[in-house]
């Protein structure tokens, strides 16, 4: 198990990989005697550091509230996580430290499980025309703020160690601590880690507001703290009196559609909004394309550029084709298509490739290689054009014509000064986007 875990993973704090572990197996004795000693005793300062590095998760990313911080610790802690994760999550079940509505990190359990059991209670009461109303919650950063004093307390409950519990198995022991807010619910529920939402038939509205009661009160008593903005509630069926909820004091904000744990949920439970998300859309379509197709259509493309109409044709109509799967693009112009993508043809694709593989070898920026005789550069007669414009090479066969110094010639000594004295390759690009490649339509046709 440790040595699949070590093939993958993160860099570590202290700059020790996950290979240097796998390769040297002998050190697995000592290590596992340092594992014990660990938790018998406490742990190692430098376990107990973390690299924190900020992951996007969605919005605008110059806004630091939509990055979520991310702790890297030393490869030594993860290992031991992975060594004291299973039987401590057997313990903890066994015990009936996890309620069962809880859903997220354990085994057998998804988010799928989580909703088939709401859905199970949502049809079968709309199925006996009873009416829904559905609560959901947000925890402000609720991983962030567990109290570590306070996650003592079911753990002693339930007579394990009393020592503090510093092991890396945060989202586990997240568990635990939000254990104590369900046995406390009387209304139907059900989480996935700190997803939550309280839901019940719209005759029982008065239970569901005691219980947003005690969600309060045990936020208030366990140091959690409720995002109120982005809690809502939606409600489900004909003949629904939508009751009014409340935290603390303000009212929820009511939604005729919830992105509940990735699937679209609506008032009349139907799916044709969700089904609708699950289309190809621009920003879906360029990920895939740039990051799986592309990348066949360029590779070595500096070499192989071709010459021939119907092998341009061919590579382009790879691009027209897959253009055509984005939601509301079909009927539309290819280089409408482009232009609202902001994708290039594949032709100035290979365009732009030779500038820059020409700039990179002219001015040796990334380059370790040396080519003697590939490029001659022109006495600069002080007329038109840039400083470093290519002298016009003879060559005898189209082979020859057609390799880079003598492709990229004309493109080459058409760009601007200011280009070609870039002094850096991302300057040099910003430069020939900006007044060379902005025009797909034209430059498609030269």
């Amino acid at each position: 198990m440790v040595v699949a875990f070590l093939s993958f993973g993160s860099p570590s704090l202290l700059s020790i990989s996950h290979r240097s572990f796998r390769n040297f197996g002998e050190a697995s004795t000592p290590s596992f005697l340092l594992f014990v000693l660990e938790v018998r005793t406490s742990v190692h300062l430098d376990w107990k550091l973390a690299s924190v590095s900020p992951i996007f998760k969605k919005g605008d990313k110059t806004c630091v509230e939509n990055y979520r911080p991310i702790s890297l610790t030393c490869i030594c802690c993860k290992i031991m996580e992975k060594l004291i994760h299973k039987p401590m999550l057997a313990f903890l079940q066994k015990g009936n430290v996890i309620p069962d509505e809880q859903h997220g990190f354990l085994l057998d359990k998804s988010t799928v499980t989580c909703l088939l059991v709401c859905l199970n209670d949502w049809t079968r009461w709309i199925d006996n025309s009873m009416p829904i109303d559905v609560v959901y919650l947000d925890f402000e950063k609720a991983f962030d703020k567990v109290s570590h004093s306070l996650l003592l307390l079911p753990l002693q409950c339930k007579m394990w160690f009393l020592a503090s519990p510093r092991d890396p198995c945060s989202a586990l022991m997240f568990l635990v601590y939000i254990s104590d807010l369900t046995l406390q619910l009387r209304s139907r529920h059900a989480l996935f880690a700190d997803d939550c939402k309280i839901y019940g038939t719209a005759d029982k509205a008065n239970e569901i507001k005691s219980d947003l009661a005690v969600v309060q009160t045990w936020c208030d008593v366990w140091k959690m703290k409720l995002n109120v903005e982005k809690c809502s509630v939606l409600y489900i069926g004909v003949s629904n009196s939508k009751t009014n909820y409340t935290i603390p004091g303000k009212i929820l904000v009511t939604v005729q559609q919830q992105k509940d744990l990735g699937v679209v949920l609506t008032s009349t439970l139907s799916w044709s909004e969700h089904v609708a998300t699950t289309r190809v859309n621009e920003e879906s379509f360029v990920k895939l394309y740039s990051s799986y197709v592309r990348p066949i259509l360029e590779y070595a493309n500096l070499i192989w550029a071709p010459v021939l109409k119907r092998d341009i044709d061919l590579l382009e109509k790879v691009q027209q084709r897959a253009t055509k799967i984005v939601h509301g693009l079909q009927n539309k112009q290819y280089e409408e298509r482009l232009n609202i993508l902001q994708l290039q043809t594949v032709v100035n694709r290979r365009k732009r490739g030779d500038l820059i593989w020409t700039f990179k070898l002219l001015k040796n920026i990334k380059v370790s290689c040396r080519i003697d005789g590939m490029f001659s550069l022109k006495d600069n007669d002080g007329l038109r054009g840039h400083s470093l414009k290519l002298h016009h090479e003879k060559y005898k066969t189209r082979i020859r014509q057609n390799f880079l110094p003598n492709r990229v010639f004309d493109n080459w000594n058409a760009l601007p000064e200011c280009a070609v004295t870039s002094d850096s390759i991302s300057k040099f690009k910003n430069q020939i986007d900006d007044v060379y490649f902005s025009r797909n339509a034209q430059m498609s046709k030269q």
